[in-house]
């Protein structure tokens, strides 16, 4: 639920961020770097909470693995998963604190 109603509150943030951009809104720029620190913040705990949640899973289905490779798994899913919801948010931080950015939005 928590989840959910962050998504929509983050894709309304998000959107009103691009609608801001198009306009060459330095609001945009500001919005989008709000979303994107959000979006960072909430997207570790999740990662971790999911991939938590599917190796308790993973265990109780299979368990003639051996430990050592399903903590590696789970270890590689938490690093894969944080990347992955990370890098957009990330690079929407790099790319919007240039300044040729800000040089071309208006105030």
């Amino acid at each position: 639920m928590i989840d959910g109603t962050s998504r929509v509150i983050l894709a309304v943030l998000l959107l009103m961020a691009g609608i801001q951009l198009l306009k060459r809104k330095a609001a945009g720029a500001k919005l989008s770097k709000i979303w994107a620190i959000i979006r960072l913040i909430i997207a570790v705990p999740l990662v971790y909470l999911t991939v938590t949640a599917q190796a308790e899973l993973m265990f109780a289905i299979n368990e003639v693995a051996p430990t050592s490779l399903a903590r590696a798994s789970n270890g590689v899913g938490i690093g894969l998963g944080i990347v992955v919801l990370c890098i957009y948010p990330l690079f929407t931080l790099i790319f919007m604190s240039q300044a040729t950015v800000k040089n071309t939005l208006t105030q």
